[in-house]
């Protein structure tokens, strides 16, 4: 799946993002949101856009 919208937590201290859309698709059925990387509770009101993710770049991997 590509990331279309790159985002995190603010209080998460890894530098992995993940796909917001994605992420709200997947929390709006559960009572309780939490982060898909270390698993701490998020609050929506608490993610933030990743600015040095462009998602424009695409890398093509040959494996043999």
């Amino acid at each position: 799946m590509r990331i279309s919208t790159p985002c995190r937590a603010r209080q998460c201290v890894h530098p992995q993002c993940f796909d917001a859309l994605s992420w709200y698709s997947v929390n709006e059925q559960t009572t309780t949101w939490s982060c898909p990387i270390c698993e701490k509770p998020v609050n929506h009101e608490d993610l933030i856009v990743d600015g040095y993710v462009n998602c424009g770049d695409t890398i093509e991997v040959k494996l043999s």
